[in-house]
């Protein structure tokens, strides 16, 4: 109570590392749904305009994402740049775009292939890491309005190209 007199400890806002440990499994189990679904769909429109083989691929880069935002995203916030967390999340999604193009051969894929990745997993991997947000001490009911309303357009859009192109890049 301390006589209504606020004190330093009282001032001191923390986001410890636990913290946000704690919130990965809450947003993975959030997140199952929308893999499942965007999983089957990317699965059975890839498979049946191209391979099964490039279906899985796209399939585990989507999977990849989604775990890098949601996972990697958090944990390293505090040194990740910027101050959105969108960005934040776009900057782990592209870190991650770079390592699956190297691990799953990418300098073999079309320019439009390579492109759809490195413009839909990032985005992916933002998308994600933004939904800490609303978990943060230091956000505003404002301030994560105003985020949304900036990154979600540029988030879809990227996506929606990324899309595009890799449907396009199967018939190039």
């Amino acid at each position: 109570d301390n006589k209504m007199v606020t004190t330093a400890a009282m001032r001191r806002l923390s986001f410890t590392l636990y913290e946000r440990l704690v919130l990965i499994p809450v947003e993975l189990v959030l997140a199952l749904k929308s893999i499942a679904v965007i999983g089957a769909a990317t699965l059975l429109l890839i498979s049946v305009l191209g391979s099964l083989q490039a279906a899985l691929l796209a399939f585990l880069a989507y999977l990849g994402a989604v775990l890098s935002g949601i996972e990697l995203g958090p944990l390293l916030l505090p040194w990740l740049p910027g101050r959105s967390y969108a960005v934040k999340g776009g900057v782990v999604g592209l870190l991650y775009s770079l390592v699956f193009y190297w691990l799953a051969g990418g300098s073999g894929w079309n320019i439009a292939v390579a492109v759809s990745f490195f413009l839909a997993l990032p985005a992916v991997s933002s998308f994600y890491t933004l939904n800490f947000t609303g978990c943060s001490p230091y956000t505003s009911r404002s301030g994560v309005k105003k985020e949304m309303r900036a990154a979600l357009p540029a988030m879809g859009g990227a996506i929606l190209i990324g899309v595009i192109l890799l449907l396009a890049g199967r018939f190039l």
